[in-house]
């Protein structure tokens, strides 16, 4: 009850007076048996209060407490055991990559527009490994022209610099070309530059850059095929600087998950924070760690994490509700079976939640790490030399895409009425079964379905299993989407790079025309495709590269690209030539009419 703020002062109660009459107090009733029970169930009862404390972080926190979590501004324990006798439990690998660390092989993916830091990011990730011999690097390059190319300016700063099997190669990927972009460059140049092996460099111009999402839905393009496919897959950004050893400290942390489907992602340490000499930063003297907790709501199903939260102290990697577009390392079956998708084309805010959820109901759980192994640079210190050109009608499909990703119910009811097939339209990039997105939502409290938001605690305290009828673990998902079709180039970027494409059956190269170049009555040229394959073999394409650019360039010389809006006269078929001819007698036929007719008036004036 409330107290009086001013209590009067009163007489002093006083002492009961003692009755001299009144019989002695009973003897105690307790046998030294039901003592001994009420002590012991007392015990039990103290045991279950202080468990229930610790699981609920209701236990007294300080700042060197082990396996912390920031709440609200409040530090709270994580559970200890996490897991009881009776919880369910992740899928555990099924390889010990502990005692294979330093074979295991890791591909580090890198998107990257017209980035100034990628180099160094590159040489970062080969100068602090542990075995560098291990390491892959898959970069999808979006440049302009006179950018630096990622592999070449590495092999030169190593004093092998590549040789172009033609020099007028331009900085995007040929028709034909292999993903890798190794078939441009001699073998002997190659064979000098030994590092070459492990970078991968899918060429795109910067013209193409349709946001982040786009560019990283192209990265499954650099991983190894079948059997030679890398153990890990790590995502970073194009700005990143690495820690010593690296590559053994990732597969460690991954390893204490216990898990088969773990994802490490958090947004990285600031740069500022690394030591220059590598080794690891002791974040505020507690070991803090960015911890993804909190998310906001934009518009329908878009969403967009919060600043990250922290996490401290950790024994070992702690389950966190959000992926991280800006450090995520797992197994590569996460990249494969739930790849970005190539349709959220102009997607940057959204990116990341739809990506979470279709993890999360796949089966994957996401972890805070317990050391900061990376650094990215933020802000104006990125780097970068500008972002993309926005189309706003692919960017409102794309938003209309994650809507109904995200099962946002207006959304899904209109599309009901207009017989939409929301099903087909997201197939291979849908949800999994493996987990009810339902579940999701109470997990994070981002509620897509009816556009709230409820904050949930930063620090989760149970692992959620799988759905009985799901996908089975540790095999490929039945709704994995297939190979990517080759990513084909505009007219008007071919045209403006003098690119030309091989015409099937003779070897012989012919350059189609755009269709606004095409002039009316004139037979069109019918277009060839680039390519029939999903992914050209290296040795194939370096056979048949020369033939295509020698080819190219004797065209090129024969028939000078016109400005747009007209057409080469390069001689054409005998239809064009018939047509042409029509075409002048009326011109000519014209001018006489104007002319008679000139001369009538003239002659009419003076009479």
């Amino acid at each position: 009850p409330p107290q009086n703020p001013n209590p009067r002062p009163g007489p002093k109660p006083r002492a009961p007076t003692p009755n001299p009459h009144a019989p002695p107090p009973p003897p105690p009733r307790d046998t030294p048996a039901r003592s001994g029970a009420m002590r012991r169930a007392a015990a039990l009862i103290a045991v279950a209060v202080a468990a229930w404390a610790q699981g609920n972080g209701a236990e007294e926190v300080t700042w060197k407490t082990p396996n912390i979590v920031l709440n609200n501004g409040k530090w709270l324990k994580i559970r200890e055991p996490f897991f009881g006798d009776a919880d369910a439990r992740p899928f555990p690998p099924l390889v010990d990559y502990t005692a294979k660390e330093d074979t295991a092989t890791v591909i580090v993916l890198i998107a990257a527009l017209r980035e100034e830091r990628l180099v160094d990011t590159v040489e970062s990730i080969l100068a602090r490994a542990q075995h560098p011999e291990r390491v892959r690097i898959g970069v999808v390059q979006q440049n302009a022209e006179g950018d630096a190319d990622a592999l070449e300016t590495v092999c030169k700063s190593r004093g092998t610099p590549l040789a172009l099997r033609d020099p007028s190669t331009p900085h995007v990927r040929l028709p034909d070309e292999d993903d890798w972009g190794h078939g441009r460059y001699t073998p002997e140049s190659l064979a000098s530059c030994p590092v070459s092996g492990q970078i991968r460099v899918y060429r795109m111009d910067a013209s193409e850059a349709k946001g982040p999402v786009f560019a990283r839905a192209q990265q499954i393009r650099l991983l190894g095929e079948d059997s030679a496919q890398e153990d890990f897959c790590m995502q970073i950004d194009a700005h990143t600087i690495f820690t010593k050893d690296w590559d053994t400290h990732m597969i460690q942390e991954w390893m204490m998950t216990d898990n088969e489907y773990a994802v490490l992602t958090t947004y990285p340490t600031n740069f500022k924070e690394l030591p220059e000499d590598g080794s690891l930063p002791n974040i505020n003297g507690h070991w803090e760690m960015p911890h993804m907790c909190k998310a906001m709501l934009m518009t329908p199903g878009v969403v967009r994490n919060a600043q990250a939260g922290a996490a401290a102290n950790l024994d070992a990697p702690a389950l966190c509700k959000l992926w991280a577009a800006g450090l995520s390392f797992s197994r590569c079956h996460a990249e494969t079976d739930v790849p970005a998708d190539p349709h959220l084309k102009q997607i940057f805010t959204g990116e990341e939640f739809s990506r979470a959820a279709r993890l999360w109901t796949h089966g994957y759980d996401f972890y805070s790490m317990t050391r900061p192994v990376i650094g990215t640079y933020y802000g104006n210190e990125k780097g970068g030399k500008g972002g993309w050109h926005t189309k706003v009608e692919e960017r409102r499909l794309a938003e209309k895409r994650l809507a109904r990703l995200l099962r946002h119910k207006a959304t899904l009811q209109e599309d009901l009425q207009a017989g939409v097939d929301v099903r087909g339209l997201l197939a291979g990039y849908d949800l999994g079964n493996r987990r009810r997105f339902e579940d999701y939502v109470d997990l994070t409290g981002v509620d897509t379905i009816n556009h709230a938001y409820d904050h949930t605690p930063c620090r989760v305290n149970r692992w959620t299993p799988w759905e009985e009828e799901a996908d089975k673990p540790y095999m490929p998902v039945e709704s994995a989407p297939a190979a990517l079709a080759p990513l084909e180039m505009s007219e008007e970027l071919m045209v403006k790079l003098g690119i030309f494409r091989k015409e099937e059956g003779n070897g012989e190269e012919s350059r189609t025309i755009p269709e606004n170049m095409v002039v009316p009555g004139v037979e069109k040229q019918t277009p060839v495709p680039i390519i029939d394959v999903v992914r050209a073999t290296p040795k194939a394409t370096q056979k048949a590269m020369p033939n295509l650019r020698s080819g190219a360039a004797r065209l090129q010389a024969a028939v000078p690209v016109p400005p747009r809006g007209g057409v080469a006269d390069g001689g054409g078929s005998s239809s064009n030539k018939l047509a042409l001819g029509v075409l002048a007698l009326i011109v000519l036929s014209m001018v006489a009419f104007v002319i008679g007719s000139s001369r009538q008036a003239k002659q009419s004036k003076s009479t």
